[in-house]
This record gives C-alpha cells, structure tokens and sequence, in this order.
C-alpha cells in the first residue's frame, strides 16, 4: 500500500513538473536549453536547466511595451533601463498614472520610503473614514529608524545663482523641531529665512540686520531723511479681504523714493523706522541747541538784573 500511494504521488508529481515545464516550454520553446515532446524521458538535470534558465531570464511584451531585464521594468517604454539609464520602474505614457484604490475608508493607501525593513516615511492620503485629517494628503517622516538631528521633511529644487553652489540646493525644511527654513537647512525659529529673517516663538516678524548680510552700508544723511519725512502721508484704511479691521500706515505707490520697495506693492517697517530714528535724532539735536540758548539768555537776563 505505501508502495503504491509512493508510486502514486511521486506520478502525480511528476506530472505536476511536466505541466509546468510544457507551459514554459511553449511560452519559450525557442529560447529554453532543452524542448520535449510527448513521450520524451525528461532527465532532471534537464529539467533544472530549464527553470533555472527561466528563473532567471528577462522577459518583454512588446506589442504592449512592457519589458523586464536586470530588475528594472518599463511599461510603455522601448526598454526597461529607464529615462535615464538609472531608473528600476519607468511609465511612458501621454497621461500616466499609478493608482492606489483603497477599499476600506478607514485605511489608507501609501508609497512607503523604507530602510533595511524599517518604515523611514512616506506618502499618504487620510481616507474619509478617518477621523484625524480625514481628506488631507500626508507627507510624513518616521523618526524610528533615523537619527533624530535629521529627522524632517526637505523639498529641494536644481537651480544655479542666489549662493547656490552645487546642482541641489534646499528650498524648504521642516525638522524635528517644527521649525521651517526657507533657503535654510538649518532653522532655528518658527520660521527662518534663508536671508537671516525670522519669526520668533512670539510671532514677532525680525528682520535680518546683522552686518553680515549687508554691504555699501553709508550712514543716512539728514537732509535726505527730513526731505522724505516731509513726502510721507499717514493714512487710515482697511484691507479689501477684511473690511472690519481698521490699519493705520501708508500707501507703497505714494511713500518717497528711499523706502520704497522695487514693485511699490509693499513696505518694510524697519526702513520707516529708520526714517523717523534720523529725523528725530535731527529734532533732538534742535532741541538740545535751542535749550542751550534759552539758557544762555535766561542766565544773561539774570546776571543783568
């Protein structure tokens, strides 16, 4: 009996191997080492030439333009090495998409960024079931399996010029702290810009005025400030997208040429600032003369009496 059930399975085995090996042989009976026909004694070691020969072997459809060769694979492509030679997956199409169709609105689908097994970020989109961000599209980054210091999100841009000295500079970061840097990668407030500006935990706006960053720096003359002091307008208003709220200020179009930005659509306060600091140290400066002579006469007016 175990003679036979042996007999028996290792018949049924054999036809299972001989199924598998008829199917490759007809998909590739022009490219497989050995070909069989029906009644052929097939030795083993024949059989592993062939699955190892398809086991290994690149394939391609290519009235569809689907290619596999060397672990890359192209679909729509005339090749599977990519656009440049270096891309593992390349869809070249007049309207390509890649779909994520999630069926449990409570979950979600997601393009994971993995290291050595281990979640490193990715991106996602909360689907309606989900209480949290329901609907909002998720950018994250896991901290687990990445040192702390470099924990965040950086969008970087190619570009040349404005201090960029490679072919990638960063544009924008958030790291671990919560902190944005614009043209920064190392911010150290709320917001920190590139140009050494920043927002502070107070939402107070700081301009950058180290003299670090400035050059051709000539101090104000007086004449020039009380001259512009004279041309500036103080207006009341309200901005068209909040009627409610009353502003005092001025009007970018109408302030004289020395604190005016190059499009005239906006003011830096610290150039105003810088103004009125001159023309009231200039007043000051009146002051403390005509204080003087008034002391003068006074003293004269009682040494005389």
């Amino acid at each position: 009996m175990k003679s036979f059930i042996g007999k028996k399975s290792f018949k049924y085995g054999a036809l299972v191997v001989l199924l598998v090996l008829v199917l490759a042989v007809v998909a590739y009976a022009a490219t497989v080492p050995y070909t069989f026909t029906s009644g052929t004694t097939a030795k083993s070691s024949e059989v592993n030439s062939n699955f190892t020969y398809l086991a290994n072997r690149s394939w391609e459809l290519s009235s569809s333009n689907l290619y596999y060769d060397n672990g890359n694979v192209g679909i729509g492509t005339s090749g599977s090495a990519g656009f440049d030679g270096s891309a593992h997956l390349e869809i070249k199409k007049a309207h390509p998409k890649i779909a994520l169709n999630s069926t449990d609105t409570s979950n979600y689908g997601i393009i994971l960024f993995a290291e050595n097994g281990v979640d490193g970020g990715g991106l996602t989109r909360e689907n309606t079931g989900m209480s949290d961000a329901a609907g909002m599209m998720v950018l994250y980054s896991d901290g687990r399996n990445i040192d702390n210091n470099k924990m965040g999100i950086r969008f970087d841009i190619a570009r040349s010029g404005l201090g960029c000295t490679s072919d990638w500079c960063n544009a924008m970061i958030i790291n671990k702290d919560l902190h944005v840097g614009i043209g920064t990668t190392s911010p150290t407030y709320p917001l920190h810009m590139g140009s050494g500006a920043y927002v502070t935990t107070g939402g107070v706006w700081t301009n950058a005025s180290s003299r670090a960053y400035k050059e051709h720096i000539k101090e104000l003359s007086s004449e020039k400030a009380l001259e512009a002091f004279e041309q500036l307008k103080p207006v009341t208003f309200n901005y068209k997208t909040d009627k409610s709220d009353k502003h005092i200020g001025f009007i970018a179009e109408d302030v004289p040429e020395i604190v005016a930005t190059k499009d005239r659509k906006g003011l830096s306060s610290m150039d105003v600032v810088a103004l009125l600091t001159k023309v009231v140290q200039e007043q000051q400066k009146t002051i403390a003369s005509l204080s003087k002579e008034v002391k003068e006469l006074k003293d004269k007016v009682e040494a005389e009496q």
